[in-house]
């Protein structure tokens, strides 16, 4: 249960670029890596987590 609540808060904390999505990102790629199946799943998602760009999205310019 563990493995779908962190991975449905990282989902959400990413949509919404907030400043702690990074770090649930690469605790739920930690806790998924811990099952046989998850290593193959977990290690992307801890790639992603620390690629992910977080900050707020570029304001579009108008020329």
């Amino acid at each position: 249960m563990a493995l779908f609540g962190l991975a449905i808060l990282a989902i959400v904390g990413v949509a919404r670029r907030s400043p702690w999505a990074r770090w649930v990102a690469l605790a739920d790629g930690i806790v998924i890596s811990l099952t046989c199946l998850g290593l193959v799943l977990g290690i992307p998602i801890i790639v992603a987590a620390a690629r992910a760009p977080l900050g707020r999205p570029a304001s579009p310019t108008v020329s």
